[in-house]
C-alpha cells in the first residue's frame, strides 16, 4: 500500500473542504455551507497532531521537532501569501482600503486575524461582501495557535488513561460549544476556545480508532519522530518514503469488512452537508466536524480505492496553497473589476490564476520548504518580514480619496462652490475627549457663551456628523455635552427590542451613561443624529409595538430635562458594492455610472422605510418636545433621490452605503443650521414670555 493509499481517505477529505470553500467563496448560491471547509481541516489537523505526538512522545526534544516542522513547512509560504497581497495592493488599491489592508495585515502576521472581532466590530460573513484581502487567515491563526499548545494537550493526555482522555475530550467539547453559544456570532466564530471542540473530535477519533485496532492486532511502534500529512503539511521528502507501508506496520492487514464502503458513503454525506444547509449554522457546523470524523475513522481500516484517484489525491496535496492564494485572488480581480457581485467569467479566471499559483509553488517553494533545513525557512520568513514590514510603513497617498475619501471635482458648475462642498468640517477640540470601544465610541464636552447646556446623542451618524452640529451651534450654549456610539439609537432600548443583538450591551451601557450625562448637564435642547437600525425599521408595527414604547418612554425621560429635543428622520442606505464602485471610478478618474444605475425613486425610499416612518409619525404625535430633520428630500427631486452630485462629480456615501460623505453633510447643512436656529428662535420667544 502507497503513502497515497494509506492517506486517501484524509486526502480526499482536503480536497472537498476546499473546493467547497471555493465554491462559497465565488458565489455562496451554489455551496450554502462552503464555508464548513474549514470545521473539516479541524478535524483532520486535530486527528494528524494527536497521532504525531501520540507516536513520537511529548518531550522537550520531540516537541522542539515537532514545532520546528510546523514553522517551516506553514509560515513562509503563509507570510509570502501577506507579503505579495500588500505589494500588490499598493498598484491597486485606493487608500481607503490600502488603511484597512494595513490593519489587517498586522493582525494576520502576528498570527491573530482571528481575534480581532474583540478588539472591532467585525463578522466573518458580512467580511465576504467587503475588499478585505486577509479575511481568510483567521482560520490559519487559530489553527497555528492550536498548534503551539497541543504538546502540552498531549503531555496532559497521555499522562492519563484511554477512558480518562475520552472523558476529558468530551469535556472539553461540551465546554468549547458551549463558548460558541454563550459570545456572540461575530466574537465566537474565530476564537480557538469556540473552534478547539472540532481539534477534539480529531484527538477521540484517534483514540477511538486505535482501541478498536488494538483489540484485533497487536501494533507495532513506528519510528520515533515519524511525519504525517497534516491540514497544511505534506511531511519531508524522506518522511513520504517511509510512509509506504506504515499502514500495513501499525494496524496490519485490513480486515475484510464494510469499513471502506462506510467511508465513501459518510464521504458523500459530507458532500452533501457542504452544499445543502439542513439545520442553523452551530448544527450544520457539528454535522460536518462528525461527518469529517467518521470518514477518518472508517478510513483507518484500510484503502478506499474511490477515495484514491489522482485528481483527488492531488487537490488535497495542493489545497493549502489554494487556500491562501484563492481568496486574494478572487478579491483583486472584483475590485478591478468594479463587480458587486462575481461574473461566470471572472470566476474561471480566479480559479486558472489560483490554480496555476498553487501547482507552481507546490512544485517549487513548497518542496524546497519541505526538504530544506529550519534555518532556511527562517532566513525566509525573515526577509518576507521585511519586505512586508516595508510594504506596512510606505506612507498611504491620501489625496488618492479626496478629502477624507468622499469626492474629487470631475467638471466645474457654477451654480455650486464645489470646492467649499468638496472641504470637511474638522472635527473641533473637545475638553475630556474619550474615544473607546476601537474607536466606535466618542465623548467630549465643549463651553460656549449661551446661557444653558444642549446635550448631543446618537449612533455612528452623530459619530461622523458631530462637527456639522458644533458648528450650525456657534458657541450658542453654556456647556455641550457630546456622546455617540455605533449602532446604538439613544431612545431604542436595543437590550430589550434587540436582545439578540452583538451589541445589545454596548447600548444597554452607554444608555445608562446618556442617563447620568442628562442628569448632569440638564440641557434645555437635545439634538440627535441617528442612522435607523434594527427592529425599528423592519418589524411590523403592532397595536402594543415594543419599540414605539421604548422609545416614548426614552423621550418622557429626556422630557424631563430638555424643553426641545431634534432629531432626524431615516436616511436612505444603498448597498455597499455600489457606493465602493461609485467611489472609486471617482478616485480613478473613470467615467461615473449612468444614473438609472445610480438613482432609486422617493417612492422606493418611502416604500423601504414605511415601518420606520410609522413610528416615527407615532412618536411626533405623542411628545409635543420632539422635532424632527427630514433629510433625504434634500437629495431628491420629488420622484427620483441621487446618490452622487453629477456636476462636482460627488458622492454622498461613503463606500458601506450607509453614511454620508462630508460633500452630502455640507449640503445638508443649511437645513440643519435652520433647524436649529428655528429652536433656539422659540426658545428665546419663550425666554421672552417668562421674563414678562
Amino acid at each position: 500500500m502507497t503513502a497515497t493509499q494509506k492517506s486517501g481517505a484524509v486526502q480526499a477529505l482536503r480536497a472537498l473542504a476546499i473546493v467547497a470553500v471555493i465554491i462559497f467563496h465565488l458565489n455562496s448560491g451554489l455551496a450554502r455551507n462552503g464555508f464548513l471547509g474549514v470545521d473539516m481541516f479541524f478535524v483532520i489537523s486535530g486527528y494528524l497532531m494527536t497521532m504525531i505526538l501520540s507516536k513520537s512522545g511529548v518531550t522537550v526534544s520531540s516537541t522542539l521537532t515537532f514545532l520546528q516542522r510546523r514553522i517551516k513547512r506553514i509560515l513562509p509560504i503563509y507570510i509570502l501569501t501577506i507579503a505579495s497581497v500588500l505589494v500588490a495592493a499598493r498598484a491597486i488599491l485606493v487608500a481607503k482600503d490600502l488603511r484597512i489592508l494595513r490593519s489587517d495585515a498586522i493582525w494576520s502576521l502576528t498570527l491573530t486575524s482571528n481575534m480581532q472581532p474583540l478588539f472591532h466590530e467585525y463578522d466573518y460573513f458580512e467580511e465576504l461582501t467587503a475588499y478585505k484581502l486577509l479575511t481568510h487567515t483567521w482560520s490559519l491563526s487559530a489553527e497555528l495557535q492550536y498548534y503551539v499548545f497541543v504538546p502540552f494537550v498531549m503531555l496532559c493526555m497521555l499522562a492519563v488513561g484511554y477512558y480518562s482522555r475520552l472523558l476529558i475530550s468530551l469535556i472539553v467539547i461540551l465546554a468549547s460549544i458551549g463558548c460558541q453559544l454563550a459570545l456572540p456570532p461575530g466574537i465566537g466564530f474565530g476564537l480557538l476556545p469556540c473552534r478547539v471542540w472540532q481539534f477534539f473530535f480529531g484527538l477521540l477519533v484517534y483514540e477511538i480508532s486505535q482501541k478498536r485496532q488494538s483489540n484485533q492486532i497487536h501494533p507495532t511502534t513506528l519510528e520515533n519522530g515519524q511525519e504525517y500529512k497534516i491540514l497544511m503539511e505534506e511531511g519531508s521528502g524522506d518522511e513520504e518514503k517511509e510512509e509506504e507501508g506504515s499502514c500495513e506496520r501499525v494496524f496490519g492487514k485490513p480486515s475484510r469488512d464494510f469499513s471502506p464502503f462506510f467511508c465513501v458513503a459518510t464521504f458523500a454525506l459530507a458532500i452533501v452537508i457542504c452544499f445543502y444547509s439542513v439545520g442553523n449554522g452551530l448544527v450544520d457546523r457539528i454535522l460536518a466536524t462528525f461527518l469529517a470524523a467518521l470518514v477518518i475513522y472508517f478510513s483507518t481500516n484500510g484503502a478506499t480505492p474511490v477515495l484514491d484517484i489522482w485528481p483527488i489525491q492531488y487537490l488535497g496535496d495542493i489545497s493549502y496553497i489554494l487556500y491562501l492564494a484563492h481568496w486574494p485572488v478572487i478579491i483583486f480581480l472584483k475590485y478591478m473589476a468594479f463587480e458587486e457581485t462575481i461574473t461566470l467569467p471572472t470566476a474561471i479566471l480566479a480559479i486558472l490564476i489560483t490554480v496555476t499559483i498553487a501547482v507552481i509553488i507546490h512544485h517549487t517553494m513548497e518542496q524546497w520548504f519541505i526538504t530544506g533545513s529550519f534555518w532556511y525557512a527562517i532566513a525566509w520568513i525573515g526577509a518576507l518580514l521585511a519586505i512586508s514590514t516595508i510594504f506596512l510603513l510606505l506612507p498611504i497617498n491620501e489625496s488618492d480619496d479626496g478629502p477624507e475619501m468622499n469626492s474629487m471635482q470631475i467638471t466645474s458648475n457654477f451654480s455650486k462652490n464645489c470646492k467649499a462642498l468638496q472641504t470637511p468640517v474638522a472635527f473641533p477640540k473637545l475638553e475630556n475627549f474619550k474615544v473607546t470601544l476601537g474607536g466606535y465610541e466618542k465623548y467630549g464636552e465643549d463651553s460656549g457663551n449661551g446661557s444653558f447646556n444642549v446635550v448631543l446623542l446618537g449612533n455612528s451618524f452623530m459619530r461622523f456628523g458631530f462637527p456639522h452640529f458644533h458648528k450650525a451651534l456657534k458657541k450658542r450654549y453654556k456647556k455641550l455635552y457630546f456622546h455617540a456610539i455605533t449602532s446604538c439609537m439613544p431612545f431604542e432600548q436595543h437590550w430589550l427590542t434587540d436582545p439578540k443583538q452583538a451589541f445589545s450591551k454596548n447600548c444597554k451601557d452607554s444608555y445608562q451613561l446618556d442617563l447620568n450625562l442628562l442628569e448632569k448637564a440638564k440641557p434645555k435642547i437635545i439634538f440627535m443624529s441617528i442612522g435607523y437600525v434594527g427592529g425599528f425599521i423592519t418589524h411590523d408595527v403592532t397595536k402594543d409595538d415594543i419599540w414605539i414604547q421604548r422609545a416614548l418612554e426614552s423621550f418622557e425621560v429626556y422630557g424631563k430635562y430638555a424643553d426641545h429635543i431634534v432629531l432626524d428622520t431615516p436616511w436612505h442606505k444603498i448597498p455597499g458594492r455600489l457606493a465602493d464602485n461609485i467611489q472609486k471610478r471617482i478616485t480613478k478618474g473613470l467615467p461615473p455610472l449612468p444614473k438609472n444605475e445610480t438613482q432609486f425613486t422617493f417612492k422606493d425610499y418611502l416604500y423601504e422605510y414605511r415601518k420606520a416612518f410609522k413610528r416615527v409619525e407615532y412618536i411626533r404625535q405623542h411628545c409635543p418636545k420632539c422635532h424632527f430633520l427630514e433629510v433625504q428630500s434634500e437629495f431628491c427631486d420629488g420622484v427620483h433621490c441621487q446618490t452622487m452630485d453629477y456636476d462636482c462629480g460627488s458622492t454622498f456615501y461613503t463606500t458601506d452605503g450607509i453614511h454620508m460623505t462630508n460633500f452630502a453633510k455640507n449640503l445638508l447643512y443649511h437645513r440643519l443650521k435652520a433647524e436649529i436656529d428655528i429652536v433656539y428662535a422659540v426658545e428665546e420667544e419663550a425666554k421672552k414670555k417668562r421674563r414678562r
